[in-house]
C-alpha cells in the first residue's frame, strides 16, 4: 500500500478514526510563498532538501506529502521510501482537491526570509 496515492477522503477518514497522519508541504518554494493556506498541521518539507529533513519525519505515522502536482508529492514519496519510511502516500490531487472536498485548512505560518532577501531588502531601503 505505501507508495499509492490516497485520496483526500481517505486520509480524513483514517486522521477521524484516529489513526496519526502527518502532513508534509512539499509545494515547491514559489508555489508555497504564494499560498495563504496549507492542511491542518502540515509541515514544511521542501523537495529539493528531502536529506536535510528526515529527521522532521515520524517513523510511526501515516506520511501524507503533497504538492502542486501528484508527481511532485510522489517524488517525495518515492524518495522517503528510498530512505526506510514504508507507510508514505502522496495525497492524490494535491491541496486543492483537499480543498475542494471541503477539508478544513489552516493559514500558513510567517516564513523567515534568507540571508540574500534580507540583504536585497537592505540595499533598496539604502537606496530609496
Amino acid at each position: 500500500m505505501s507508495g499509492e496515492p490516497i485520496t483526500p477522503e481517505e486520509v480524513k477518514h483514517l486522521a477521524d478514526a484516529g489513526e496519526a497522519v502527518v502532513f508534509l508541504d512539499a509545494r515547491n518554494e514559489e508555489t508555497w510563498r504564494k499560498s495563504e493556506w496549507q492542511l491542518p498541521h502540515a509541515r514544511r518539507f521542501p523537495p529539493a532538501a528531502v536529506e536535510v529533513h528526515l529527521d522532521e519525519v515520524p517513523l510511526g505515522a501515516l506520511i501524507v506529502p503533497y504538492a502542486g502536482t501528484s508527481e511532485e508529492a510522489a517524488s517525495v514519496a518515492r524518495a522517503l521510501a528510498g530512505y526506510g519510511w514504508t507507510n508514505v502516500r502522496p495525497l492524490l490531487g494535491g491541496p486543492d482537491a483537499w480543498q475542494r472536498a471541503g477539508f478544513p485548512t489552516e493559514s500558513t505560518p510567517g516564513r523567515k526570509i534568507t540571508v540574500s532577501e534580507a540583504r536585497a531588502n537592505l540595499e533598496k531601503a539604502e537606496g530609496e
